[in-house]
């Protein structure tokens, strides 16, 4: 009987398009609404940009420090960087794996400012989705099914992007 019960979901998943495939899971199984589907892919989409765009500057800056610093001041920048996470676990700078762990990094390097702040709500956002969260997602008490607190989300992310950018300059970095 299950067996049978398989095989006809399996010959039925074969004939359906990508999007029916998709939509019999996020519809169907977890009966959400296409806008909670689209509330999901927009902050799903936004981490993914963020944390992209954080590995690649700490992997420049880092191999830019590399060439100008000794091993013994890499090394203890290394462990700088390793006091300021919990210690539940050892960060590897060169394999920074998890979202959180560039964050870390990016924190131990310029301090809590505003745009470690906003990487620490997208973390937390990212986990809202990984941990069945999914109808209550929110920016700064807004619900993120909103279009307007869409905007303002990624708005806030690029100011944020650019004032960093510009504190640097300021600098002359």
């Amino acid at each position: 009987m299950k067996k049978d019960y398989l095989e006809l979901m399996q010959e039925q998943i074969s004939k359906v398009s990508e999007e029916k495939l998709i939509t019999t899971i996020s519809k169907g199984a977890l009966k959400l609404t296409d806008k909670q589907v689209d509330t999901v892919s927009f902050v799903f989409w936004l981490v993914y940009m963020a944390e992209i765009d954080l590995e690649s500057v700490i992997k420049e800056a880092w191999a830019m420090a590399g060439n100008g610093f000794s091993d013994e001041v890499r090394q203890r920048a290394n462990e700088l960087i390793q006091e300021q996470y919990d210690g539940s676990r050892t960060i590897n700078i060169n394999k920074l794996d998890f979202f959180i762990d560039k964050i870390v990094v990016l924190e131990a390097l310029y301090g809590k400012n505003e745009r470690v702040k906003m990487l620490y709500k997208l973390n937390d956002l990212r986990n809202d989705i990984s941990h069945n969260r999914i109808h209550s997602l929110t920016y700064e008490g807004l619900s993120l099914d909103d279009r307007a607190t869409k905007e303002k989300i990624l708005i806030d992310y690029f100011e944020t992007l650019t004032t960093k950018y510009n504190e640097l300059n300021r600098y002359g970095n």
